[in-house]
């Protein structure tokens, strides 16, 4: 079956596109060059007149629906007054953080703004360094976490894009995620004793150059994993009392991805430091930083009408004027963008929206993979989902075959998935995915899962 046999304008637009793009494209896109023309909520539209149901959100962008109409026309508005003046004050930019900061864990919190999740990453890494012993410069993450791909972001990984680029002196402390599908320790779930747990503080109590633990409450391309039930009560009290700062990267889980506005609520985990989020802007790119305000505020700047100021200042490269700006973070079609989704996850009462769809479709998952031994493993956090396809269930061999002819196939049928080179199916639709095309597009997955796997029925 090739999904691309009646594409023939996607196909001219690729043809024009190849010979003057990087290579570095994501490969899904290689394999299925779809050239899109528009869309509407959680539909897309091709350029040849074909319908979609979106399984990818926007790469975790589409908080409200593609093409918002409440946020469009916020965006509209503000383009006719004024794009960018910097740093100055805005009535909005005052608005966006009041309102955010009634989010916040506690009311401990100032912020910063950004335009991508790297940027937002690697300024939460410096506050967070800036602040810490010159003794204690290095980071602990996990091996299969992903923070982004500039330099500063990829020197604080272990594998993926970040491999070798880490030098010695620098290279982070590498812990193991707390998978229970594929327990990096051997142990079985519900009866190790939060093993995971004990072993990772053992590691960061045994390492004092360890400042700063950089993490995400949830993978995200590391494969949809939370962690156990406890596992933060113990590692967090253990970072706390060894004076590590807790940087959160929720750049995808962030703005109700999860069914809480940020996942942190979900483990109870009180972060110093907080990245987000993807969909802060319903797709217009804009990204926070929030922090505490020992981190990013020192009230003597603000005293003060210009320069010169304490050297204690002046020797901070965060907190310094200047040091934490950014040339489009902030800026007035930005604010207008996060101010209008924030109007929508209100009036749409999001959080619980997403918690209701993404039941049904963890519930259909579920009901899927007992009648496919090629689903090994279902997992869910609200509109995040990952649907783990191996070739044995016994030794969980990854199908990354059988995922590449998923996704190419459950395409030519209307529904628009994302998979990995694990065979793993990510599933993250727009946070407004009506529960009437949750459960067409689960049968329509279930129905070419099924063209290619044999489904026989288990009791487990």
């Amino acid at each position: 079956m090739d999904p691309l046999q009646t594409k023939h304008r996607s196909r001219e637009i690729w043809g024009a596109e190849v010979p003057l793009l990087s290579s570095g494209i994501t490969s899904l896109t290689r394999y299925l060059p779809i050239s899109f023309d528009r869309a509407e909520n959680d539909v897309l539209y091709d350029v040849d007149g074909a319908r979609y149901l979106d399984w990818s959100g926007g790469t975790l962008t589409a908080s409200t629906g593609h093409c918002n109409p409440h946020v469009a026309a916020a965006i509209k508005a503000q383009l006719d007054r004024l794009w960018n003046i910097h740093d100055h004050p805005s009535a909005t930019r005052a608005n966006v953080m009041r309102r955010l900061h009634e989010r916040m864990p506690s009311d401990d919190y100032v912020f910063q703004f950004y335009t991508t999740g790297s940027e937002t990453v690697e300024a939460a890494l410096r506050a967070a360094l800036a602040s810490v012993s010159i003794r204690r410069h290095r980071i602990a993450s996990f091996v299969e976490g992903y923070h982004g791909k500039t330099k500063g972001s990829l020197m604080a990984v272990h594998a993926l894009f970040g491999r070798n680029v880490q030098p010695a002196h620098l290279a982070p402390l590498a812990l193991a995620f707390p998978n229970c599908y594929r327990c990096p320790y051997g142990k079985e779930r519900g009866s190790c004793g939060l093993h995971c747990a004990q072993v990772h503080s053992e590691a960061l109590e045994a390492d004092r150059s360890i400042g700063v633990f950089l993490f995400e409450p949830i993978l995200g391309t590391g494969g949809v994993h939370g962690a156990p039930d406890g596992y933060w009560d113990i590692v967090g009290a253990t970072c706390k009392r060894l004076g590590i700062l807790l940087i959160a990267d929720e750049v995808s889980t962030g703005a109700f991805r999860t069914g809480t506005f940020l996942a942190v609520e979900r483990f109870e985990i009180d972060p110093d430091l907080i990245a987000f989020a993807k969909g802060l802007g319903s797709g217009f790119p804009t990204m926070a930083l929030a922090g505490r305000r020992e981190l990013l505020r020192d009230s003597s700047v603000f005293e003060r009408e210009s320069d010169p100021l304490p050297e204690s200042v002046r020797l901070q490269n965060f907190r310094a004027p200047g040091s934490s700006s950014s040339t489009f973070g902030g800026n007035p079609l930005a604010m207008a963008a996060i101010d209008a989704t924030l109007d929508e996850f209100e009036r749409l009462e999001i959080g619980e929206h997403v918690n209701a769809v993404g039941a049904v479709l963890l519930a259909g998952f579920t009901e899927i993979a007992r009648a496919c031994d090629a689903i090994g493993d279902v997992r869910g956090y609200g509109l995040m989902l990952g649907v783990e396809l191996v070739k044995d269930r016994t030794t969980k061999e990854a199908a990354r075959d059988l995922a590449i002819e998923l996704y190419k196939r459950c395409a030519a049928h209307g529904l628009l998935i994302k998979v990995d080179a694990q065979g793993i199916v990510h599933v993250t639709p727009p946070l407004t995915h009506t529960i009437e095309h949750a459960a067409d597009a689960l049968e329509i997955f279930r129905s070419c899962l099924e063209q290619l796997q044999s489904f026989e029925g288990h009791d487990d």
